[in-house]
C-alpha cells in the first residue's frame, strides 16, 4: 500500500507541476473535482499506508501538501487557486467522514 502512496503522490506533483498537463475543462468545475478525486484517493492511500501514526498529523500533513501545492504552483508558471486547495482539503474531510461513519456505523453492529 505504501508503493501505491508514493506512486499517487509523485504522480500528483509531476501532474502538478507539468504545463502539458493543463487541458481544456470538459465543464465548469471539472479542475474542482479532479483534486477532489486526487485527494480523496491520496488519504485513502496514506491512512491505510500508515496506520500506526496519529489521524490528526496525517490529516494535517495532507492538507499542508494541498496547499504547499497551490503555493508552489504560483512560482512555476502555473497559476494557484485557493478553491483548487479548497477543494483538495474537502477531498480529505469527506475521507475522514465517510471512514467515521463507517467506523460508527461497525462498533454499532457488533
Amino acid at each position: 500500500m505504501r508503493y501505491l502512496f508514493i506512486l499517487a503522490l509523485g504522480l500528483i506533483v509531476y501532474i502538478s507541476f507539468n504545463s502539458t498537463f493543463i487541458n481544456p475543462y470538459l465543464f465548469e468545475g471539472a479542475d474542482k473535482i479532479k483534486h477532489f478525486l486526487a485527494f480523496f484517493i491520496l488519504s485513502f492511500l496514506f491512512f491505510r499506508s500508515f496506520e500506526d501514526i496519529n489521524n490528526k498529523f496525517k490529516f494535517s500533513i495532507l492538507a499542508l501538501f494541498a496547499v504547499l501545492i497551490e503555493v508552489i504552483q504560483s512560482f512555476v508558471g502555473r497559476e494557484a487557486s485557493v478553491n483548487d486547495a479548497l477543494a483538495s482539503l474537502l477531498g480529505i474531510v469527506l475521507y475522514l467522514l465517510i471512514v467515521k461513519i463507517i467506523k460508527e456505523n461497525t462498533r454499532e453492529n457488533l
